[in-house]
């Protein structure tokens, strides 16, 4: 398994946890911008691109930005 398969994978397991605890905070943002980061390392833009777009979005919102 490469690295960003591997940053999947962890940023995936983490998003799962923060979900759960954290529901609408910058953590869950994070996650899924770490998601977004990952696939662009694997060259799978069109999965990229909803999840950076979003956090991008989210960030903004909360003021993170």
């Amino acid at each position: 398994m490469g690295k960003f398969e591997e940053a999947e994978r962890v940023a995936r397991a983490s998003l799962a946890i923060r979900e759960k605890v954290e529901r609408n905070s910058f953590g869950v943002t994070s996650s899924r911008g770490l998601i977004g980061s990952a696939l662009v390392g694997q060259k799978r833009y069109a999965e990229a691109e909803p999840l950076l777009v979003a956090a991008c979005e989210e960030m903004r919102r909360l003021g993170h930005t």
